[in-house]
């Protein structure tokens, strides 16, 4: 699936969900929270358990993730909470 598939299905109702292998996800989940921003819906993705896939998820614009590692693992709650607070600076070129 590449952006083009979703581009005209996306509206105030219908945002984009990024799932699938690790890899796929790493390699296009920057193209799909660009397209998001670019059509003002939400870009969840899932499968989100480290510190290091959060700044991932943030950095590409990520509206919101999901993983299952807090619940499942509680003495990690914490990091992954401090992880999800930290700003990260923003490394887009000024429009």
């Amino acid at each position: 699936m590449v952006e083009d598939d979703v581009r005209d299905l996306l509206n105030d109702r219908v945002g984009i969900f990024v799932g699938g292998s690790t890899e796929w996800k790493l390699a296009t989940m920057a193209g799909w929270c660009r397209l998001a921003a670019e059509k003002n819906v939400w870009c969840h993705v899932g499968r989100v358990n480290s510190m290091q896939r959060i700044k991932t998820c943030q950095m590409a614009g990520a509206t919101s993730f999901d993983g299952t590692n807090a619940t499942r693992f509680s003495k990690n709650q914490p990091k992954l909470t401090w992880a999800v607070r930290q700003r990260t600076l923003d490394l887009k070129e000024p429009t």
